[in-house]
């Protein structure tokens, strides 16, 4: 076979083209949303956290990620958990304003904008095995147990593993070696 001018020039610069193009295609990560990547995480949580026993005895055939106040995810987290189970029952996103039916959830999502409005029902005993996340700063200090915040421009978590623990949650070693742990602030200090 003989090779010509032309295609030599295409041997030796076709590797070249196919690096830059590529590179060029690679060297522009796609960027996501502070909001998106807190939904996933709230998302996750459902693989590393296990529920008290009992808690899915019943025939319901969902499992509740409830958003009290705005959702502050644009729909994403409706497009992540789509066809999503957890214990064999599928994932349902509801999004409610009152706190009248809380005892349909299995994740509560408060968003910052009422966290203050329910800060009453916080705390050990208050929402029975409803696990409580929030995207406000002092969440899991103030009662909550598992806070998505933003530090330095990155997502963290925080958790306060005591509660978790005393409402009968089970958190992952894996979950807990990227978490914050945080303890609750006492009231009684605060007098």
């Amino acid at each position: 076979m003989i090779i010509n001018k032309t295609h030599r020039l295409i041997i030796i610069f076709l590797p070249f083209v196919i690096f830059f193009t590529s590179s060029a295609l690679y060297a522009q990560p796609k960027s996501f949303e502070e909001s998106q990547i807190k939904a996933v995480f709230l998302y996750n949580l459902t693989n590393f956290i296990s529920w008290p026993p009992g808690v899915f005895k019943s025939a319901d055939p969902y499992f509740r990620i409830c958003i009290l106040g705005n959702d502050p995810f644009n729909g994403f987290l409706d497009k992540i958990v789509k066809g999503e189970k957890v214990d064999n029952k599928s994932i349902k996103i509801k999004k409610i304003k009152a706190t009248n039916s809380l005892s349909e959830c299995n994740i509560l999502f408060i968003n910052h904008s009422y966290v203050k409005k329910v800060k009453h029902l916080l705390g050990p005993g208050k929402l029975y095995k409803i696990l409580t996340v929030s995207n406000y700063e002092d969440f899991a200090m103030d009662g909550g147990m598992v806070n998505l915040i933003n530090k330095k421009g990155r997502v963290k978590i925080e958790i306060n593993a005591d509660l978790v623990s005393k409402a009968g949650f089970v958190i992952s070693s894996k979950l807990l070696k990227i978490a914050a742990i945080v303890k609750a602030n006492d009231p009684a200090e605060n007098k």
